[in-house]
């Protein structure tokens, strides 16, 4: 997140609907690729999904001024928190004067960066357009006057405002009045390790790489029939610092000759720590997704999102750093620096080997099939024997081992368990994994006590929708280095987990308060609202309070249940 305009706290994004407001007030200085020449500029603005179009204006000289005064509001509903972290406002200037529509200049921000704003929103601020695709690439070739709000459930709506012409000679050009500078950022490709295969009849895998930041798109080499590619190659990308956005991602495509290239999945990284040099030595970068074998809109949602991924999916060796550059260029070379690539042989030959220890007790609110766990660390996995869950519950007490995973080492070793791919705990119903639960290593390495873990369904898969049906299931997980596991790792007696001949017996009290600004399910704008409290395959119910979203209820309801630890 971005922090706030007046220096305070960032503002909490939330799940719901969102609605942004974009006021284009005028626009100044457009250089088309003919500077002599005038240009016909339209604005096109893609944010939410949904891309929407300005009124054309007709023969704009470069020293000339043209108004607009157009509003125009992207809705989306029911977003989660990561999409919305996730989402830009794209702002580019047209000149519809020519054939092929050329780009005149762009301007991308974060939606968070505006809602992190005093009211959610920015007022009459003069964005500096440029052109990636140019050879002038540091030029300015424009200035757009814009307002912008972004606003969730619950905020308040903000006016956005023409600039008052009175508070000054309107001769402002630099959006937060700061000079920028021309960077030329690098991003070297070295070998990919462990991508799946997705053309399911062959096995294969033409794997290349895209980067799309800021206004530059460019696509890196592809390696044919290669799960485990070597690039060598060198992304070369034009940034103007500093620069709004921060995220910057690396995506992994399937080549396809005939259709579309598919996605496979996504590498996400910080431009600040990038600034910063924390990129600068070779690194490995886990690439996460959808099931390959999944497709749909919540699969896409996982391949370009890999915070909400459910899947690993290979890594990448790779090298990021940035350097002040009169003339940046936009292009794919090949790494010509040898010294680089003998140490990159050196990279790739040390491993670690690391081992997880897992003790799976027992599952409540599980789905009414015969159901297992698969846990899946990179590349290797195991799972316990298939049960019966009745009225949700199902015992397990089952002790799994993973051996002798080989992980690359970082050129820092203090990293090491930071740089370990994440852990997939998945429920699977025999033939999906239907359930996931997604853990960071750095949480397994102290081992501790067993505890409750609450998974989320696939939606990619499909098969489980609700959240509350994807259940909750007892478990312990510690990882350590093999040649330390032995020492590390504490047992169960005989080696085995022992299910009790007889449960607790445990009283679960539930007050049950108020609620208000509930959703509408009339159509005269109030609810029936009542709660549902399940556990353990029991359900308990409060009472129906009528026409109302703002519900009293006030009720103590108790649910018997049994465990054998809490």
């Amino acid at each position: 997140m971005s922090e706030s305009g007046d220096g305070g706290a960032p503002s909490k994004l939330k799940r719901g609907d969102y609605l942004v407001h974009i006021f284009i007030q005028d626009g100044r200085g457009f250089v088309g690729s003919d500077p002599e020449s005038a240009t016909d500029p339209r604005i096109q603005m893609t944010c939410l999904g949904d891309t929407q179009y300005s009124k054309e204006k007709e023969d704009v000289g470069s020293g000339a001024s043209v108004y607009w005064g157009e509003h125009f509001f992207f809705e989306k509903k029911a977003m989660e928190v990561e999409d919305v972290q996730d989402s830009i406002i794209k702002i580019d200037v047209i000149d519809s004067g020519t054939f092929s529509k050329e780009l005149i200049g762009g301007y991308t921000l974060d939606v968070p960066t505006v809602y992190d704003k005093p009211d959610h929103a920015i007022q009459s601020m003069w964005l500096a357009l440029s052109n990636t695709t140019s050879g002038d690439f540091q030029k300015v070739r424009g200035y757009l006057l814009v307002s912008i709000s972004v606003t969730g459930e619950g905020d308040d709506q903000v006016e956005l405002k023409k600039m008052d012409q009175s508070q000054g000679d309107g001769e402002v050009l630099m959006p937060p009045q700061i000079q920028q500078e021309s960077h030329q950022v690098h991003i070297r490709l070295y070998n990919g390790e462990e991508f799946p295969a997705m053309d399911f009849m062959t096995g294969k895998l033409d794997p290349f790489i895209r980067c799309e930041f800021l206004e530059a798109d460019i696509k890196g080499d592809v390696v044919k029939n290669n799960r485990n590619p070597q690039w060598n190659q060198e992304l070369l990308l034009p940034a103007n610092i500093p620069v709004v956005t921060d995220k910057m991602y690396l995506k992994l495509y399937d080549y396809d000759a005939i259709g579309s290239n598919e996605l496979v999945g996504t590498f996400k990284f910080s431009f600040k720590k990038l600034r910063k040099g924390e990129y600068n030595e070779p690194f490995w970068a886990n690439c996460y997704g959808a099931p390959p074998d999944e497709s749909g809109s919540a699969a896409d949602r996982m391949n370009r999102l890999p915070q909400t991924a459910s899947c690993w999916k290979g890594r990448m060796l790779l090298r990021m750093f940035t350097a002040a550059h009169k003339n940046p260029l936009l292009k794919c070379k090949a790494v010509e620096d040898k010294e680089d690539l003998d140490r990159v042989q050196e990279i790739l030959k040390e491993r670690n080997d690391w081992d997880l220890m897992a003790e799976i007790y027992q599952g409540v609110g599980i789905i009414d099939k015969k159901v297992k766990i698969v846990i899946q660390w990179a590349d290797k996995k195991v799972e316990t024997t298939q049960r019966e869950s009745k009225k949700g519950y199902v015992p397990w007490y089952q002790l799994l081992d993973i051996k002798g995973c080989k992980f690359p080492v970082p050129h820092d070793p203090k990293k090491e368990v930071k740089a370990l791919p994440d852990i997939f705990v998945y429920l699977n119903d025999g033939k999906r994994n239907v359930c996931f639960l997604r853990l960071k290593p750095s949480s397994l390495v102290k081992g501790g006590d067993s505890k409750w873990f609450t998974f989320n369904p696939d939606m990619a898969v499909g098969e489980v929708a609700k959240f509350w049906k994807a259940g909750q299931i007892r478990m312990r997980l510690h990882i350590a280095k093999s040649e330390e596991a032995a020492t590390v790792f504490t047992r169960p007696q005989e080696n085995k987990l022992k299910r009790p001949k007889h449960m607790k017996k445990w009283l679960l009290h539930c007050n049950i308060f108020q609620g208000r600004n509930l959703p509408a399910g009339d159509d005269d704008g109030r609810s029936d609202p009542f709660c549902k409290i399940r556990l353990d395959g029991d359900e308990i119910q409060t009472n129906v309070i009528e026409n109302t979203i703002n519900p009293v209820w006030y009720e103590r309801q108790i649910l018997a249940v049994s465990f054998d630890e809490i």
